[in-house]
């Protein structure tokens, strides 16, 4: 009984080592922003709603696969406190699954975290971009995933991410049109 302990306990080691990103290539991506805040400027023209796509592969111990993510994304607060609310739909496939489908909400809004919403840590960079660390459940796919959110001119939002299981992603945000009051 004690041999095969310890071989799931070292066969689970394994696992969860070679499933990670390495940690040069999370130095490599976080290496990318700059010490400096958004200036309170220019944060003004990130806040709104976006909504768009992004894809993934991932590499890990014979389980190659694919994730396409639907992402609706709500920036609010200000440079220094940013306050995000994400809803991030995904279906995913792979050697080990065919195909899952699977929803979670994130946000760090006290008042948003009703209905099962998971943590996530939010950072200004100087001078467009947004650093968003996913804090989901335990088992979670996302677990360990962080986006870098670059805003470009035209108002789009192009989001690159790495995570667990070798995962890196790309992908575009377009903003959502506000209507206004219809009643003014």
């Amino acid at each position: 009984m004690q041999a095969f302990r310890h071989f799931i306990l070292i066969i689970s080691l394994i696992s969860c080592l070679s499933g990670c990103s390495s940690v040069r290539e999370r130095e490599d991506f976080f290496s990318k922003l700059s010490p400096e805040r958004i200036n309170g400027a220019d944060w003004h023209r990130l806040v709104g709603v976006y909504k768009g796509y992004t894809s993934s592969c991932s590499r890990a111990f014979g389980n190659n696969g694919v994730t396409e993510d639907e992402i609706i994304l709500e920036i609010s607060g200000g440079a220094e406190n940013p306050l995000v609310y994400m809803i991030k739909q995904s279906s995913a496939s792979s050697a080990w699954n065919a195909s899952v489908s699977y929803t979670e909400k994130f946000t760090n809004i006290p008042q948003r975290v009703y209905g099962g919403a998971k943590q996530v840590l939010v950072s200004s960079h100087a001078p467009n971009e947004l650093l968003i660390s996913l804090k989901p459940e335990l088992f979670s796919p996302n677990r360990g995933t962080a986006m870098i959110l670059t805003f470009r001119e035209d108002g789009s939002v192009d989001v690159e991410y790495i995570g667990h299981y070798g995962r890196r992603g790309i992908g575009r945000l377009l903003p959502v049109p506000s209507f206004g009051n219809p009643g003014q």
